[in-house]
C-alpha cells in the first residue's frame, strides 16, 4: 500500500476534511469529475504536486510522463464510453469456496459444491504467445482434478505480474474467447493495483482497465464479477453509479488480502462496501477474497457472503491437518505422509472442516 515514511502523503481523504472540500489546485484538472479531487491535509496541492517527481523514471500513469498520451489511448480515455454492457448470471454460491492451484499429488477429483481456479495457473506466455494449457471445461477439470459437479469460479485477482501479462496479450491472442470455452459460472475481474502514493491518473487508469476487461469478457459470453477497487470517496461513488446502472449485477468481489488484511483497514473497507449496498437500495452478494477474519462482521451487513481462499489447499500440500475443538478454534497439525502418497483424503477433509468453520463464523451452523 504505502510506506510508513510516506504515511502522511496519501491519496486517502482526511477524516477532518469537510464533505464538499476539494484542494484548490484540483479545480482546474480535466479529470476532476471522475476523480473528485484531493481531500487530504495538503489543501493547495494536487496529486501531481504531491506524488510526481517529474523525471519520467517510473511506470506511473501521469501527465508528466513522456508516454502518458500513449497510455490514455491504450484505454480509450478515462470515461466509460465505447464499453459494452456487463454480463452476470445470478449463481448461488456456498459460504466457502476453496481456491485450487494445481492437481499435483492427487489421484481423484475434489468433490465440493464449488471450486475457484486462478486463470493465470493455466494461461501462460510461451514463445511470445499467451496460450492456455486447457482447451475447455472438461480438460480444466481433468488438469486441476475437480469434480464434474462442482461449480467453477475463475478468480482473476492476482499480483501485478500475471495481471500485466494478461492485459498485454489478451486482445492479440483472444484470451477472452479462451476463457469463454472454459464456461465458468463466474469470472472475478482483475484487480489492477490501486496505490496510495501515485497521481490519481494511475488509479483511474487501472479502474478503467478493469472495466474494459469486464466489457470484453462479457462480450465473449463470460459472466463477470466486478472487483471493487477504490482509494478515494469518488471511486466509491463511481462504483455506485456503475452498479445502479447495471441492476443485473448481484455479485461483487473485494480482495481482503495484502494491505486490507490489517484489522482497521479491512474493517473500514467492509463499512464502505455496506454503505455501497445501502446507497444502491438492493442486496448484494459479497465475494470476499481472503478476509475470513472479517466474516463475523460481514454477516451483520450482507445476507449473501462467500469466502474464497487457498488455505485448505496450501495446508494440505504442506501436509497439515485441520483440527477443530468444540468452540471452533482451529489448529493445523503436522500430517506426514510417505513419499508419493496422494493427498486426496487430506485435502477433502481439510476443505470440509474449514468450510464448516467458515459457516459457523457466518452464523450458518450452531453448536
Amino acid at each position: 500500500m504505502v510506506s510508513a515514511a510516506r504515511e502522511m502523503k496519501t491519496l486517502r481523504a482526511s477524516p477532518n476534511a469537510p464533505q464538499e472540500f476539494v484542494a484548490a489546485g484540483c479545480q482546474r484538472c480535466a479529470l476532476l469529475q471522475q476523480c473528485g479531487g484531493m481531500r487530504n491535509e495538503r489543501a493547495l496541492l494536487t496529486c501531481i504536486d504531491q506524488f510526481c517527481n517529474c523525471d519520467g523514471d517510473c511506470d506511473n500513469v501521469c501527465p508528466n510522463h513522456p508516454e502518458y498520451a500513449k497510455r490514455v489511448r491504450e484505454i480509450g480515455g478515462f470515461g466509460t464510453h465505447r464499453m459494452g454492457p456487463p454480463q452476470q448470471r445470478d449463481v448461488r454460491l456456498p459460504v466457502y469456496v476453496p481456491l485450487i492451484h494445481h492437481g499435483y499429488c492427487r489421484h481423484s477429483k475434489l468433490n465440493v459444491e464449488a471450486v475457484a481456479i486462478c486463470p493465470y495457473d493455466f494461461l501462460k506466455l510461451e514463445n511470445g504467445r499467451y496460450v492456455s494449457r486447457v482447451n475447455d471445461q472438461v480438460s480444466l477439470r481433468q488438469k486441476f482434478k475437480i469434480s464434474d459437479h462442482s461449480k467453477l469460479i475463475l478468480c482473476g485477482t492476482a499480483k501485478d505480474k500475471p495481471l500485466e501479462r494478461y492485459w498485454s496479450h489478451r486482445r492479440r491472442d483472444k484470451t477472452m474467447d479462451v476463457i469463454a470455452q472454459v464456461k465458468p459460472c463466474l469470472y472475478i475481474a482483475p484487480n489492477f493495483s490501486m496505490f496510495l502514493d501515485v497521481p490519481r491518473h494511475d488509479n483511474l487508469f487501472n479502474i478503467k482497465r478493469q472495466l474494459l476487461c469486464i466489457s470484453e469478457l462479457s462480450a465473449a459470453g463470460v459472466s463477470v464479477v466486478p472487483h471493487i477497487s477504490a482509494t478515494m470517496p469518488k471511486d466509491w461513488s463511481n462504483w455506485r453509479s456503475f452498479l445502479d446502472e447495471h441492476i443485473e449485477i448481484q455479485h461483487i468481489a473485494f480482495n481482503f488480502q495484502t494491505g486490507y488484511s490489517k484489522p482497521h483497514v479491512g474493517s473500514k473497507a467492509l463499512s464502505l462496501l455496506f454503505q455501497l449496498q445501502q446507497d444502491l437500495g438492493r442486496d448484494l452478494s459479497l465475494i470476499m477474497i481472503g478476509g475470513s477474519q472479517f466474516l463475523s462482521a460481514a454477516t451483520m451487513h450482507f445476507s449473501r457472503l462467500t469466502v474464497i481462499d487457498s488455505t485448505p489447499f496450501m495446508k494440505s500440500f504442506m501436509r497439515r491437518r485441520l483440527i477443530l475443538n468444540g468452540t471452533g478454534k482451529q489448529t493445523w497439525v503436522k500430517y506426514p505422509t510417505k513419499l508419493g502418497t496422494p493427498i486426496d483424503h487430506l485435502l477433502h477433509m481439510n476443505a470440509e472442516r474449514y468450510a464448516s468453520q467458515i459457516a459457523r463464523k457466518a452464523g450458518y451452523l450452531f453448536n
